[in-house]
């Protein structure tokens, strides 16, 4: 069973801790959710969504360094 939509697209905002708190009710022991952020990002927005988020994080400080170059 080889879903290919949710690699490439992910699975939804929020459904890592969804997913989790699921677990939590039917396990003995507790689950925490993903600790890094890549693989929360992964697991939700899947792979092009986290080369978007990305894309947007460098373009966002390129623009903050640009914008301090400019005030000195």
């Amino acid at each position: 069973n080889f879903d290919l939509i949710p690699i490439l697209f992910g699975s939804g905002l929020g459904s890592s801790s969804a997913v989790t708190s699921r677990y939590n009710l039917f396990s003995s022991e507790p689950v925490n959710n993903p600790g890094p952020q890549i693989v929360r990002s992964l697991f939700e927005s899947g792979i092009i969504g986290t080369l978007f988020l990305t894309y947007f994080y460098f373009s966002l400080f390129s623009n903050i360094k640009l914008l301090e170059s400019f005030m000195v």
